[in-house]
């Protein structure tokens, strides 16, 4: 026996290992923090129920239907016996891991992934037994090992040769917002023979290919010439130089391709550089420079495996990483495996940022041109709205996540400019990254934010990454670009004061899914014709990962797993994991229904159509309605019911042009999808113009640089450019029939 289990073992008289009965059985599973050696105790607790019906799972895996209850069987009493989890089969980082788990009785989905670690643990341990008493096959037991050991993810730096056979150089560029931490990055890749930009937002990349295209990026080595204007409109944090330029020099134009997952714009086939979301990077391809913007989001959840990857696997020989501080010890940790050199650059803000002493105490009145005020829902937004215009009589831009990001953007350049009659704006934390916006004053409407549960405080990175966004150079043309933060309550704001007295705390962990070659190695080891989502199953119930690494999430990708298995069984498995990508919003319950529908349609008729998924839809009447409403001319009634179902049709529609993009037999509606979405959008930003509670805005003298940057009026000729396709010559109303 174990030293772990000496002197700890009780037998009942129902064979089962208890605890000492000061210690009931209740009181173990809910314990906070169980010890290591209580593992087995309170494994017993589960394995009986956990065995019930999970023959059909695991001959799924690959192992005979014949041979999975006896299996499960020895399995169970090995547990009950104390003898079926032994720590000298697991690594330390793992095993707590499992103790962490245990000591949470109500996740359920993580302690069936424990038990099933174990139970293929415990069959690969016990090879020996299980043959010799003739409880499995030798094939059985070597299919279990060989696919135990395909779900090791310890050691994902081995996932990317190419990158370990360079010596690279990782240069961090880390500091809060406006303090210019791209400002050097960016310079280098316009420097670079080749090079690329990856970034988390698709108008970020655009505008990095835009940029380099013009000339409008100052390369390193080249002057930065005093008397040239710096862009202001830039959403891109480079401090105050003039490096990037608004004019652009032609002697620094680069011919730049971009690359998302709706779009692909060659420039030059064989272009030196390349924009891309971070998604898009090409592992095969060597660059001179790569600039990863945004690197804290290696610890997000759902997308944070990309950051992950590309840290691990671009081949630069400058790998330029710009985010938050928080982000380095997780660098640090990640690269002490590759062996790659790292530099960090640490910056401060450019301009100050005061925390006021006072809140503006509840009253709405107090709020002046260039605020912003932020909350966390669209309806709390939009209340806000109503109550500030009404209040104050200044028009308020509004931005939050749901907005597709060109109305974001449009929403931004709106409260930006001086002549647009917009002087506050209303967001949530969606302001915190990749819109410009010349903001004066942070005023946070609450302190808290749900999280789909409960209502959480807002963490550190958080309260600071929107306060951030307060003052920067060039705000509203004054000269004093300092930025406040405050609350709107007076409760709040010493929860304030002290969240931005602290330091943010290191990134806990960056996030990794397997990578392409990897789950091929799975997929080798499972029945043949297996489907993606038992691939995925097979990854969530066996994976192991160590620190500084956690498992992605994909309960988001149930729905892309479904469809693809209904339209792409077929496809090499490599087709099949590329799809995966797919941007279907999870609880987004109308596009949630438009992908099952669209995969209802691909397996009926073997292509999807887009008329035939639109034409019986709400989101596409709400869209006809406005549509009719602002050809027509006149105002949009309640306009924020049909924003839910704008902004869900606009994601439909990304989904769909993510999809003809890479297959056009089985979605031929590329081009009807391109103007569909930019009716919607238009649709959207009609609504959140018709949304102001004021009748008349001061006339104020336009800026002749950003003249027809402003939404155009609901009677302006050029609506009815984009709805000629829609519309007779007379401009008769739109029937659904003909969107």
């Amino acid at each position: 026996m174990s030293p772990v289990h000496q002197g700890r073992q009780h037998r009942a008289l129902d064979g089962h290992l208890f605890r000492p009965r000061t210690y009931e059985a209740n009181e173990r599973v809910q314990a906070k923090n169980i010890r290591i050696d209580d593992i087995p105790y309170v494994l017993s607790q589960y394995v009986d129920r956990w065995t019930t019906n999970k023959t059909i799972r695991f001959s799924k895996f690959g192992i005979p239907a014949g041979e999975c209850g006896p299996l499960l069987k020895h399995f169970s009493q090995a547990v009950n016996a104390g003898k079926a989890f032994k720590p000298e089969d697991y690594h330390m980082d793992m095993i707590n891991r499992f103790a962490q788990i245990l000591s949470k009785p109500s996740d359920d989905d993580r302690i069936d992934s424990v038990l099933c670690k174990v139970f293929y643990t415990w069959a690969t341990k016990s090879k020996g037994y299980l043959l010799e008493h003739r409880v499995a096959s030798e094939s059985t037991l070597n299919h279990m090992e060989n696919l135990l050991n395909a779900t090791d993810y310890r050691f994902p730096t081995e996932w990317f040769p190419g990158a370990r056979a360079m010596k690279r150089k990782v240069i961090m560029h880390v500091g809060p917002t406006n303090s210019g931490k791209t400002h050097n990055a960016l310079r280098a890749l316009a420097a670079a023979r080749a090079g690329c930009y990856a970034g988390p937002l698709r108008l970020l990349a655009h505008e990095i290919a835009d940029r380099l295209n013009k000339g409008q990026i100052v390369p390193l080595g080249a002057e930065v010439k005093p008397n040239v204007e710096a862009d202001a409109n830039t959403n891109l944090d480079v401090g105050s130089a003039p490096v990037v330029t608004s004019s652009g020099d032609g002697r620094y134009a680069r011919p730049c391709n971009l690359i998302t997952g709706e779009l692909r714009i060659v420039v030059e086939p064989l272009a030196g550089l390349l924009s891309c979301t971070v998604e898009m990077i090409n592992f095969y391809r060597y660059y001179d420079v790569a600039v990863i913007d945004e690197i804290q989001m290696i610890a997000d959840h759902d997308r944070g495996s990309a950051w992950s990857y590309a840290v691990l696997g671009v081949r630069a020989k400058e790998l330029h990483l710009c985010g938050e501080e928080s982000a380095v010890p997780i660098v640090e940790a990640m690269l002490k495996e590759t062996g790659d050199e790292l530099i960090v650059n640490r910056y401060e803000r450019l301009t100050p940022l005061v925390v006021a002493d006072k809140s503006l105490e509840g009253d709405l009145k107090k709020v002046q041109p260039g605020d912003c005020i932020v909350a966390f829902s669209r309806t709390t937004i939009l209340q806000l709205k109503h109550q500030v215009e009404k209040t104050t009589g200044l028009r308020a831009a509004i931005v939050y996540g749901r907005l597709p990001p060109e109305v974001r953007s449009t929403q931004a350049a709106l409260f930006n400019e001086p002549s647009s009659g917009y002087d506050v704006l209303i967001g949530s934390d969606a302001i915190g990254m990749g819109l410009n916006l010349k903001i004066k004053r942070i005023i946070f409407h609450t302190m808290g934010k749900w999280d789909g549960k409960k209502v959480t405080p807002l963490s550190i990175s958080q309260t600071k990454q929107i306060a951030g966004r307060a003052g920067r150079y060039g705000l509203h043309g004054d000269s004093n670009a300092g930025g406040v933060v405050t609350t709107l309550l007076e409760e709040d704001l010493e929860i304030l004061q002290n969240t931005m007295a602290k330091p943010a705390p290191s990134l806990p962990a960056a996030y990794i899914r397997s990578y392409e070659q990897i789950l091929d190695n799975i997929y080798e080891q499972l029945p043949v014709g297996t489907l993606l989502s038992t691939l995925n199953e097979v990854e969530r119930c066996l994976a192991v990962v160590c620190k500084p690494y956690e498992l992605e999430s994909v309960d988001s990708s149930q729905i892309q797993f479904h469809l693809i298995d209904t339209i792409g069984n077929a496809l090499p498995i490599a087709e099949r994991l590329s799809l995966v990508q797919m941007p279907i919003p999870s609880r987004d319950t109308l596009v949630s229904q438009f992908a099952r529908n669209l995969t209802n349609l691909i397996r009926r008729e073997g292509k999807a159509e887009l008329k035939t998924l639109l034409e019986t839809t709400d989101m596409f009447k709400a869209l006809v309605e406005v549509l009719n409403l602002v050809e027509s001319g006149k105002p949009i009634p309640l306009p924020q019911k049909y924003l839910p179902d704008l902004e869900s049709l606009d994601k439909s529609l990304s989904a769909y042009a993510w999809l003809a993009y890479r297959n056009t037999v089985v979605f031929p509606d590329q081009e009807a999808t391109t103007i569909l979405k930019g009716k919607a959008q238009l649709a959207i930003d009609s609504c959140l113009s018709a949304l102001s509670t004021l009748k008349q805005f001061p006339q104020r003298k336009k800026s002749s640089a950003n003249r027809g940057s402003i939404l155009p009026n609901p009677r302006d000729s050029r609506l009815a450019t984009s709805l000629d396709d829609v519309s007779s010559s007379r401009r008769a109303k739109i029937r659904p029939e003909k969107v």
